[in-house]
């Protein structure tokens, strides 16, 4: 067991369900519910001050969900780890970081944008890639793309039409 796990372990108990370590550095899967306490203890206590990236993989059908992905980087200890978390298919929620990383902003909008999954507590939770009128989310492995999907293009202003709508975020 690597030694960030075990400090982990010992802190948050039986939310660190699983550590994977390879050449590419060391992974741990932890429960979604404390991850912005997780977050805020690497960053805080063990020097973790760099969030590197921030997405997501659809699993399904072999895992029942979606599995959001975190990249931190400790410069000063020169060390990288993956925090992962699982989150249901039916209803994919996790909290949002950006009150610890201002750079999660764009990550979790991106992952929203592509994946449907939804960052309780963002401060802007809607779409940053796709015009608001795009039906459903295309790295979904149910995502069925329709040749026929029609973009509402402004001849004039030569640029897509953007509607303002409802936030996932204001319907929580």
């Amino acid at each position: 067991m690597h030694k960030l796990t075990e400090i982990l372990k010992n802190k948050f108990n039986n939310s660190i369900l699983k550590e994977d370590i390879s050449k590419d550095g060391t992974s741990i899967t932890v429960n979604p519910v404390v991850i912005k306490d997780i977050c805020l203890f690497l960053r805080d206590n063990l020097g973790f001050n760099f969030l590197a990236d921030l997405t997501a993989v659809d699993y399904t059908p072999k895992n029942a969900g979606f599995c959001v992905i975190y990249h931190f980087r400790s410069f000063s200890k020169k060390e990288f780890v993956r925090i992962k978390c699982y989150v249901s298919q039916e209803n994919p929620q996790i909290d949002s970081i950006t009150e610890l990383w201002a750079g999660a902003n764009w990550l979790e909008r991106e992952v929203y944008d592509m994946f449907g999954i939804v960052f309780n507590g963002h401060p802007d939770l809607r779409r940053i890639l796709l015009w608001d009128t795009f039906p459903g989310y295309p790295l979904r492995k149910s995502f069925y793309y329709r040749e026929n999907v029609e973009i509402p293009f402004d001849d004039v202003q030569k640029e897509v039409i953007r509607k303002e709508k409802e936030s996932a975020r204001d319907k929580t």
